[in-house]
């Protein structure tokens, strides 16, 4: 019992264990693919493994580079729905030799700095470049070699850390910090050398010794350099220094010296990242690049100055929400238990400060006013790249990027509170459960997320939605033209159990009065379980249009949906374009043909259903 309980004392015991015990779990059960970016980042970790420091294009003038096509293939992001992935894990993707010469032309997006993808590059070299092993396994023996080095560094980081090294723990720990580390990027080791080089300055700025140990002097500028080899900007960071005084070094040779590395450091981080961006999508003329982006701002200076003040306030909730938690390219959902259990270790961390070194109101301030510096360059950069003038709708969705400075902010109000002394006495074992049950639940999202149909409404208390779209622009896709001379059956897996709603996307409405659609769903026995009559001229257009089915059908059984139309009018109707949906089947007329509509059905909710089971059974007995 004193084991666990001096255990559980330890913030850097608690989190090696957690950050090794769920990241390891994360890094083999994400799907390939399902990271943000992953495959692009895959790419840029194959070419540095060939030798390939810059992402150089093999045709120039395309501004494209050639990678093996398996890199795609096998990518959870480019699946057309949202479906199951245990075939990643059991299926080609696990056993098929990686094929080099199935090559795809791509523009580079990744073009990070060698230094954040060492390891992955290594073993890249070692089983893709020399011996064509499959693409999966690789990856996830990649993904715990990038975890290994964020768990590192940050376990380096609370280890010297001189105040709130509960605080660091339990951000270290967050969620999204984790899913980030357990998959393939450039933000695992960005985070960690940012968690790094924060703790250093603060060790040394807290340090009781009037002149600074040489080692820590050292350790101080590899942290600077490392910062400098990190994601694009990571050096706004270095105002930190400002905590630090000359006369504590050891020399002023050494003082000069770590002023050398902050400019090495930034000089590097510079030159690279302009370099790169040269070779990458953002250079050229092109929608989106940077010449363009600026040619707007020169454009609508005002609006992009309220854009960016505006648009990144407003979507501080949403920012916040994702720090702590989301699952890849947003998919799925994050189980509400996972924001309210980290929401209170992160209080509790904050209120478990008990050595007696504290920081100063200045050494505060300027972890807080770092914190916003940089945190409004990030936000500058961000609204820079995705500026659309008078819009602010792509705020909100990048809470992942403020990561490496939240410890700046929550570390300033370290220690500034504290609890009844029973409370302070169990806070350990508080802070261990409940980020503990937070990972716990994420966990279960993920699952939920990648490995069910409807796990997510499990406790989204929500209905159902199948089948849930991934890469699909609804109004580009092709249509069919639908008119009384066509009837059509659309069949389909029932996944969820009973309907409430079924949802056909409309491309165009006819203008004529007299034509009728009539959708009937049916059974696999052909029986017809409901039926809608609907004038074609009151359908939407560019929308889907939704058959609310009545809560006393008995929908359970449905598998087919028919539509029929009556009158001279013609529906165009989208299609998939292509047979996508392998468990479906689209028969027009009498024939059928390798496509499918763009439909979806919607299910009660799982516990909705649940309930409705038990009801009538109690009421028979």
């Amino acid at each position: 019992m004193k084991k666990i309980t001096k255990f559980l004392s330890s913030p850097e015991s608690v989190f090696l264990l957690l950050a090794t015990l769920f990241g390891v779990v994360f890094a083999v059960f994400i799907p390939y693919g399902a990271g943000f970016d992953e495959e692009q980042h895959v790419i840029h970790i194959y070419d540095l493994s060939g030798g390939k420091w810059l992402p150089e294009p093999d045709d120039p003038e395309k501004g494209i580079i050639l990678t093996p096509h398996d890199f795609f293939k096998y990518s959870y992001q480019r699946r057309f729905f949202e479906s199951p992935s245990f075939d990643l894990l059991l299926g080609r993707g696990m056993r098929w030799a990686l094929n080099k010469r199935d090559l795809s032309e791509v523009i580079p997006r990744s073009f990070y700095s060698p230094a954040n993808f060492i390891p992955q590059t290594l073993i890249a070299h070692t089983f893709w470049r020399k011996y064509d092993y499959p693409v999966v396994p690789v990856a996830i023996l990649c993904r715990i070699a990038g975890l290994a080095m964020y768990i590192g560094l940050s376990f380096l980081a609370v280890r010297l850390l001189p105040v709130g090294k509960w605080t660091l723990a339990v951000l270290a720990l967050a969620p999204s910090a984790l899913y980030q580390a357990a998959t393939l990027n450039a933000d695992g080791f960005t985070n960690g050398v940012s968690f790094l080089f924060a703790a250093v300055v603060l060790n040394l700025a807290l340090d009781e010794r009037s002149v600074f140990a040489l080692w820590k002097v050292v350790l101080l500028m590899v942290s600077i350099l490392l910062v400098g080899t990190a994601k694009p900007g990571m050096f706004v960071l270095f105002p930190l220094l400002f905590l630090l005084t000359v006369r504590r070094f050891p020399s002023k040779g050494w003082a000069l010296a770590t002023g050398i590395a902050v400019v090495v450091a930034i000089v590097f981080a510079v030159q690279y990242n302009a370099q790169a961006v040269q070779t990458s999508h953002f250079a050229g003329a092109d929608e989106g690049s940077l010449s363009q982006q600026m040619a707007l701002i020169r454009e609508h200076p005002w609006d992009f100055l309220y854009t960016l003040i505006w648009g990144n306030l407003r979507a501080i909730g949403n920012y916040f929400t994702e720090w702590v938690a989301v699952y890849g390219h947003w998919v799925g959902a994050v189980p509400a238990p996972v924001y309210v259990l980290y929401v209170a270790a992160l209080i509790f961390a904050l209120g478990a400060e008990t050595l007696p070194t504290q920081l100063t109101p200045y050494q505060r301030w300027v972890l807080g006013g770092t914190f916003l510096i940089s945190s409004g360059a990030f936000a500058l950069l961000y609204t820079i790249n995705n500026y659309v003038p008078g819009s602010l709708a792509g705020f909100g969705h990048q809470g992942r990027y403020y990561i490496p400075t939240a410890p700046l902010l929550y570390l300033a109000f370290s220690g500034l509170f504290s609890f009844h002394d029973f409370v302070q006495k169990k806070l350990p074992l508080f802070l261990t459960g409940s980020i503990t049950l937070s990972l716990a639940f994420y966990l279960l999202g993920i699952y939920a997320t990648y490995y069910t149909y409807c796990g997510t409404s499990w406790y989204t208390f929500q209905g159902c939605t199948q089948p849930v779209y991934k890469n699909i622009e609804w109004a580009q896709t092709p249509a069919l033209e639908f008119s009384s001379s066509t009837p059509l059956r659309q069949e389909f897996p029932n996944r969820c159990g009973e309907l409430e709603q079924i949802q056909i996307y409309i491309h165009a409405k006819t203008s004529e009065p007299d034509t009728t659609l009539v959708f009937t769903l049916k059974d696999s026995a052909d029986h017809i379980l409901a039926e809608e009559r609907v004038p074609a001229n009151t359908l939407p257009a560019k929308r889907f249009f939704v058959w609310r089915i009545p809560e006393e059908v008995q929908t359970k059984t449905a598998s087919a949906l028919e539509i029929r139309a009556t009158g001279k009018g013609v529906v165009e109707l989208a299609l998939n374009g292509g047979d996508y949906f392998r468990e479906a089947h689209l028969i027009v007329g009498n024939q059928e043909i390798a496509d499918d509509l763009v439909f979806r059905y919607v299910c009660t909710p799982f516990w909705k259903q649940i309930i409705q089971v038990v009801i009538p059974i109690e009421a028979n007995n």
